[in-house]
């Protein structure tokens, strides 16, 4: 069981508002929850180590990999209502 949390600090999505995501300290409350092993990463060369101790560890595990806010800008965005990708995901099971 491994977790990987993305965390940009921010609510990208909807406006780029900030977050307390930067301020929580995800691994700590990982840790108080059993997880075996937790790493986290702010940078790609510690990211590569973490990485592979992140592939090696005995789960649970979790690895937060600190990113910066914002996105490219010929990234698509949904055109469908969230309601009809739910209902689609949730009709295949």
């Amino acid at each position: 069981f491994k977790h990987i949390i993305f965390n940009n600090g921010v609510h990208d999505s909807v406006g780029g508002q900030n977050t307390r995501g930067f301020d929580i300290d995800l691994a700590g409350i990982a840790a108080a929850s059993n997880y075996r092993e937790t790493f986290v990463s702010d940078n790609e060369e510690h990211l590569r180590k973490e990485m592979e101790r992140f592939k090696n560890a005995r789960g649970p595990a979790l690895l937060e990999i600190r990113v910066r806010a914002g996105s490219r800008k010929d990234l698509g965005r949904p055109k469908e209502a969230m309601s009809e990708i739910k209902k689609r995901f949730m009709d295949q099971f």
